[in-house]
Parts: structure tokens; C-alpha cells; sequence
């Protein structure tokens, strides 16, 4: 996948699958239903509970994992942006990662007018994952000078769910979330513009797909934000996710989580790692975070 190739590791088909049989030895897995049930009205959650989730609405979600927890009868969720469901817009990060295919290609003349739009002469790499949300119109600028086309890759990769895929998954049992408009970090924009992004969002989802049920998974990370963003954000969902591992939050209906990309280590390991770090945070009386 060129569009997430350059940004970080992911975990093939295999890995899953390996996953999947070790978290079913040692945690039972439940709906988003039990969870908003628990948040709701205190309606307890078996022992090492555990709930799948993707982020984004990568069309692998619907080719290769669904077909697979379908058969193992697990649940998950899956996070959608808006903005990219048909393929009618990219994340400016895997706009990053395609420039990047083709930079270690380009010529002399097409370095210096790459140079030129990012206004530096030093690490090109470094600076083009460097771009950001408030002036990803950079990668714009400089995919035609390397001959990359973004709306050429839409159309014929079809990263993205299309909305008859979103319906498809609804169909087999699978919970469907909102992950913003098109995955802005929101450390870096106003609060209006938060807002807007989580509320227009699940809209979306509820006009296009029925969904009565309301969840978030903040893009990027929740961890930066301030009490009184967080508080009109979660006021709009019945429970949301962020990504700052095992740990507690003083907003009991956003729950937190732990990725397992960026690695090739087997799930026993990541579980490891990360319950040591929370026995760490318990016993330095950290385990909560903190805004």
C-alpha cells in the first residue's frame, strides 16, 4: 500500500489472524453496545474485556479483516471519515507517503522546485512528513512537479470504503464510528473547528447508514486537548476513543486505547509492554490522564 508504505509498518493478513488467536485465549471480546451499556447504565463487562477497532475506512478493512473476524465471530468498529467514504478526498498524510514513492526518483530541476515550495534545502523526507493539516496544500503543489496524481490514485485504488461496503459491513453485524470529517489533529485546530469535524461526521453516518448509536475515535490522539474541548466533544457521543494506551481518563465515556502497528512483535508482546507500563503508572499514581 504506497499510501501508507512511507508512514509506518502495518501488520499483514498472517500477523491478524495470530493476533486475533491470542487475544481470544486470554480476553473475551465484546460489542460497542456492551460498552456504551457499561458507560450508560453501569452494566458490567466480563473480565478482560476486549474491543476491536480500526481507524480511517481503508477498503482493507472490507477485503481483509472483516472476512476474517466475520469467521472467527469477533465484533469490531470501524472509524470513517466523511470526507474520504467513496474516494472523494485523500488524508493528507498518505498524500505524504505517495510524494515520497516518487521523490527518490526525480530529477535535479524537479528536487529544486520541490525545495523551493517546501522552502527548505535540507532533509527533504523529514520536511515533507513534516507538512501538517494547516499547510498540507504543500503536498498539492508538489505532486504534479514529480508527476504524482492524487485523484488518478483515488479512482483507480480505491483506498477507501464506498458507501455500499460501509452498508455491507453495517449488514454482517459490524459497529460503524465517526473519525472526523478528514482526519485533521485537533491539538492544532480551534474548537470550533473540532466541533464541527465530530458533529458533521456522525451526521453523516446517521443520514447515510441509519447508525442510531454514536462513537468517536479522535484522529491522531485526544491527548493534547483541553478540558473544555473535551468535555463539548464527548457531550456528543454516547462513548469516543483516544490513543493513549491503557490508561483511565477523568471523561468516563472516552475510553483509550493501544495500537498494534509500527511493529511485527506478536500480540503477547505488545500486551506485555503495555501492561508493565500501566504497573508502572499505578504504582507512580499516573494511570489517569491528565488535561
Amino acid at each position: 500500500m504506497p499510501h501508507i508504505k512511507n508512514l509506518y509498518q502495518y501488520r499483514n493478513s498472517k500477523l491478524f489472524c495470530e493476533d486475533l488467536d491470542f487475544f481470544s485465549r486470554h480476553f473475551t471480546f465484546v460489542e460497542l453496545k456492551d460498552i456504551i451499556n457499561f458507560i450508560k447504565s453501569g452494566l458490567p463487562l466480563p473480565k478482560n474485556a476486549l474491543h476491536i477497532t480500526f481507524d480511517d475506512g481503508l477498503r482493507e478493512v472490507f477485503d481483509v479483516a472483516a472476512p476474517i473476524l466475520k469467521e472467527k465471530g469477533i465484533p469490531a468498529t470501524f472509524f470513517i471519515n466523511s470526507g474520504f467514504t467513496d474516494n472523494k478526498g485523500l488524508f493528507y498524510k498518505y498524500k505524504a507517503s505517495l510524494v515520497l514513492e516518487k521523490i527518490s526518483h526525480a530529477g535535479e530541476t524537479q528536487l529544486k522546485k520541490i525545495t523551493g515550495i517546501l522552502k527548505t534545502e535540507h532533509d527533504i523526507k523529514k520536511a515533507i512528513l513534516s507538512v501538517d493539516y494547516r499547510n498540507k496544500e504543500l503536498l498539492d503543489e508538489i505532486a504534479p512537479v514529480i508527476d504524482v496524481d492524487f485523484n488518478l490514485f483515488l479512482k483507480d485504488q480505491k483506498p477507501y470504503l464506498s458507501s455500499e461496503q460501509i452498508r455491507s459491513l453495517v449488514s454482517d453485524g459490524f459497529t460503524i464510528g465517526s473519525h472526523s470529517i478528514d482526519h485533521p489533529d485537533f491539538s492544532i485546530i480551534d474548537k470550533e473547528e473540532q466541533i464541527r469535524q465530530a458533529r458533521e461526521s456522525m451526521e453523516y453516518l446517521s443520514k447515510n447508514f441509519g447508525i442510531t448509536y454514536r462513537s468517536f475515535a479522535f484522529p491522531f490522539s485526544d491527548f493534547k486537548l483541553i478540558k473544555d474541548s473535551m468535555e463539548e466533544i464527548t457531550a456528543l457521543f454516547d462513548c469516543s476513543f483516544g490513543t493513549s494506551g491503557i490508561n483511565d481518563d477523568i471523561y468516563p465515556s472516552n475510553l483509550q486505547r493501544f495500537e498494534m502497528e509500527k511493529t511485527n512483535l506478536p500480540a503477547r508482546i505488545i500486551i506485555r509492554k503495555r501492561a508493565a507500563a500501566r504497573r508502572v503508572k499505578l504504582l507512580t499514581g499516573n494511570k489517569t490522564l491528565k488535561r
